[in-house]
Parts: C-alpha cells; structure tokens; sequence
C-alpha cells in the first residue's frame, strides 16, 4: 500500500474493553500502521495473558521518529494514570487523563503525524465527573478541531444514520430539537454524502420524533412546528 501516515488508536478507559480491543486488532495484523495512546504496563500485561506473540514497544507522539513496522510489534504512545485501574470499575481520577489523550490524538491528527484516529470507548459518567462539559468523544473532538456544529454518523455498507441530538436525556431530546439545529445537521450530512461517500445526489429522509410522526398533532406538535417547515 502507498506510504501513508499511521491511524492512531486511542484505548479509551482503560478499565473497560478498550485496551484488550487495541491487542486483538494488532493480533490481527491489518495491513494499516497504526499506534496505541495507553497505559503501556497493563497493555504489556494483557498481551503476556492474551497475546504473548506481541512486543510492546514505547514510542513518542512523532510517527517520523517510529521504527519501522514489524511483525507482531504494537507501538504503543503511553498515558500515564495516577489512580489504580481495576477492570469493571471505571475510576473518575483517571478521567482527564483520558482526555489528554484525546488531545494529544487530535493534535497529532490536525498537524498531519496522523491520517485518522480511531478511538476506543470511555466511561461518560467518569467524564462527567471531572466537570467537564463535554459528556461523549463527540462533542470533545468537535471542541478541539474548533467546530461549532458537530454531526456524528452510524454508517453501513446498507445503512447511514445520523441523530439530530446526542449524549443527552431522552427527556430532554424535544427542547433541544431545534429548527436551526436539524436544518444544520441536514446541511452537513448532505456536504457529507457527496464529498467523502461519492454520492452525487444524496437522498436524506428525516424521521419523527413522535409515534406516528405526531399523528397530525394529535401524539405531539414538534413535527408540525419544527421538522416539516424545516423540510
């Protein structure tokens, strides 16, 4: 393939899932270069458990300064978490290093070290706990690329879904459902379409919010008030 830019990985709360998905996939060995933002001491544990073939290697934020590729090697870029990580038990202090990480990911992907990030899932209520204002990656990675409107895609060879609202109570969903908002997220996911999927003239349809899309009123008014006239 050509000689492009490692993908970095995130590992996400490390309590979770996300450090044993980061050794599965260089278990695997995809054809992408990619390195891993985690706690290197217990990635080197997990991989003597689950994947002892691989050899943790320490690398810095610069791709350029990297070894070459080899097999059954995963470069790892630490984070270092000052509280104890016990599996099944997301612990709120580690949070914001968390956080740095997502930082030092995008940073690298908006200066070009990086073609892409993929990220491992974290522990929102951990996130939340540390005051922040950011509850999911979403919003997170909007605020460090200084976008204002953000839309987050479900995507399938069959299928691509966009929510017009995320990362908030289902009680909360009708008032921020907003006429500016939605006409905004239909905009961008239509740019979306034609741009990165190649789909010259992107057909979009737009769900309800009510039972029966409202039920002409009757089941609720938001589709007659917001959604239809911004349609």
């Amino acid at each position: 393939m050509p000689d492009l830019a490692p993908l970095i990985v995130t590992a996400g709360e490390p309590a979770g899932i996300g450090p044993e998905l980061c050794l599965a996939l260089a278990a695997e060995r995809p054809y992408v270069s990619f390195g891993v933002l985690g706690f290197a001491p217990q990635l080197r544990e997990l991989a003597a458990r689950f994947a002892p073939q691989l050899t943790i290697t320490i690398v810095g934020d610069d791709p350029a300064g990297w070894p070459a590729p080899a097999k059954d090697t995963l470069f790892v870029l630490p984070l270092d978490y000052p509280a104890p990580i016990e599996f099944g038990k997301p612990n709120p202090d580690n949070a914001a290093t968390m956080l740095d990480g997502l930082a030092r990911a995008i940073d690298g992907c908006l200066a070009g070290r990086f073609r892409g990030l993929v990220t491992g899932p974290l522990q929102k209520s951990t996130v939340v706990e540390t005051g922040t204002r950011f509850s999911g990656h979403t919003e997170y990675l909007a605020h460090l690329a200084s976008v204002d409107h953000v839309v987050m895609m479900l995507a399938s060879d069959q299928l691509r879904v966009v929510p017009a609202t995320i990362h908030i109570p289902l009680s909360d969903v009708p008032r921020a459902l907003t006429a500016e908002g939605l006409a905004a997220t239909i905009r961008i996911t239509h740019t979306a379409l034609q741009t990165q999927f190649g789909i010259v003239v992107p057909r979009i349809a737009v769900a309800g919010l009510n039972p029966h899309a409202g039920e002409g009123g009757k089941m609720g008014r938001e589709e007659i008030e917001r959604i239809a006239p911004v349609l």
